[in-house]
Protein backbone atom coordinates (compact mmCIF):
# COMPACT_ATOMS: atom_id res chain seq x y z
CA UNK A 1 0.00 0.00 0.00
CA UNK A 2 3.08 2.21 0.03
CA UNK A 3 2.44 5.43 -1.95
CA UNK A 4 -1.04 4.21 -2.89
CA UNK A 5 -2.55 7.66 -2.54
CA UNK A 6 -0.03 9.18 -4.96
CA UNK A 7 -0.76 6.53 -7.58
CA UNK A 8 -4.54 6.72 -7.30
CA UNK A 9 -5.22 10.24 -8.55
CA UNK A 10 -7.88 11.12 -6.00
CA UNK A 11 -10.54 8.44 -6.39
CA UNK A 12 -11.83 9.24 -2.90
CA UNK A 13 -12.31 12.86 -4.01
CA UNK A 14 -14.31 11.87 -7.09
CA UNK A 15 -17.22 10.32 -5.22
CA UNK A 16 -18.56 10.19 -1.73
CA UNK A 17 -19.48 6.99 0.07
CA UNK A 18 -21.89 7.13 2.99
CA UNK A 19 -22.37 4.05 5.11
CA UNK A 20 -25.96 2.92 5.57
CA UNK A 21 -25.15 2.49 9.27
CA UNK A 22 -24.05 6.13 9.51
CA UNK A 23 -27.21 7.20 7.72
CA UNK A 24 -29.34 5.26 10.22
CA UNK A 25 -27.42 6.81 13.12
CA UNK A 26 -28.34 10.30 11.94
CA UNK A 27 -32.00 9.35 11.53
CA UNK A 28 -31.97 10.51 7.90
CA UNK A 29 -34.16 8.64 5.47
CA UNK A 30 -32.04 9.45 2.41
CA UNK A 31 -29.07 11.44 1.22
CA UNK A 32 -29.27 13.89 -1.65
CA UNK A 33 -27.41 16.88 -2.99
CA UNK A 34 -29.16 19.12 -5.48
CA UNK A 35 -28.57 17.91 -9.03
CA UNK A 36 -26.77 14.74 -7.96
CA UNK A 37 -27.83 11.14 -7.86
CA UNK A 38 -27.05 8.38 -5.41
CA UNK A 39 -26.85 4.63 -5.81
CA UNK A 40 -26.89 1.93 -3.18
CA UNK A 41 -23.84 -0.25 -3.72
CA UNK A 42 -22.20 -3.28 -2.15
CA UNK A 43 -20.83 -3.44 1.39
CA UNK A 44 -23.60 -1.28 2.86
CA UNK A 45 -22.73 2.04 1.22
CA UNK A 46 -24.55 4.70 -0.75
CA UNK A 47 -22.46 6.17 -3.58
CA UNK A 48 -22.79 9.86 -4.40
CA UNK A 49 -21.15 10.99 -7.61
CA UNK A 50 -19.64 14.16 -6.24
CA UNK A 51 -16.24 15.57 -7.23
CA UNK A 52 -14.51 17.69 -4.62
CA UNK A 53 -13.82 21.18 -6.00
CA UNK A 54 -10.42 21.12 -4.25
CA UNK A 55 -9.17 18.22 -6.38
CA UNK A 56 -6.65 19.68 -8.84
CA UNK A 57 -4.69 17.44 -11.22
CA UNK A 58 -5.38 14.38 -9.06
CA UNK A 59 -4.19 16.03 -5.83
CA UNK A 60 -5.80 17.94 -2.99
CA UNK A 61 -5.30 21.67 -3.37
CA UNK A 62 -5.89 22.25 0.37
CA UNK A 63 -4.20 19.13 1.76
CA UNK A 64 -2.67 20.85 4.80
CA UNK A 65 -6.03 22.34 5.82
CA UNK A 66 -8.34 19.61 4.48
CA UNK A 67 -11.56 18.83 6.41
CA UNK A 68 -11.63 16.23 9.19
CA UNK A 69 -13.67 13.83 7.03
CA UNK A 70 -10.77 13.74 4.58
CA UNK A 71 -8.21 13.33 7.38
CA UNK A 72 -10.20 10.37 8.73
CA UNK A 73 -10.28 8.59 5.35
CA UNK A 74 -7.70 5.80 5.73
CA UNK A 75 -5.53 4.87 2.75
CA UNK A 76 -5.88 1.16 2.03
CA UNK A 77 -9.06 0.77 4.12
CA UNK A 78 -12.11 -1.13 2.90
CA UNK A 79 -13.74 2.19 1.95
CA UNK A 80 -10.60 3.34 0.10
CA UNK A 81 -10.39 0.12 -1.91
CA UNK A 82 -14.11 0.20 -2.71
CA UNK A 83 -13.83 3.76 -4.03
CA UNK A 84 -10.76 2.78 -6.04
CA UNK A 85 -12.60 -0.21 -7.49
CA UNK A 86 -15.32 2.16 -8.73
CA UNK A 87 -13.14 5.04 -9.97
CA UNK A 88 -9.73 3.49 -10.75
CA UNK A 89 -10.30 -0.17 -11.59
CA UNK A 90 -6.88 -0.62 -13.25
CA UNK A 91 -5.00 0.31 -10.06
CA UNK A 92 -7.42 -1.70 -7.95
CA UNK A 93 -6.81 -4.81 -10.06
CA UNK A 94 -3.01 -4.37 -9.84
CA UNK A 95 -3.18 -4.09 -6.06
CA UNK A 96 -5.61 -6.98 -5.74
CA UNK A 97 -3.37 -9.27 -7.82
CA UNK A 98 -0.22 -8.59 -5.77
Amino acid sequence: MNNLCGKCGGSCCKLQLVSLDDLKTTGAKSIHYEGETSNKIANGYIQMDRICPMLKNGKCDIYETRPQACRDFKVGSEKCLLVMKIKNIELYERIKNK
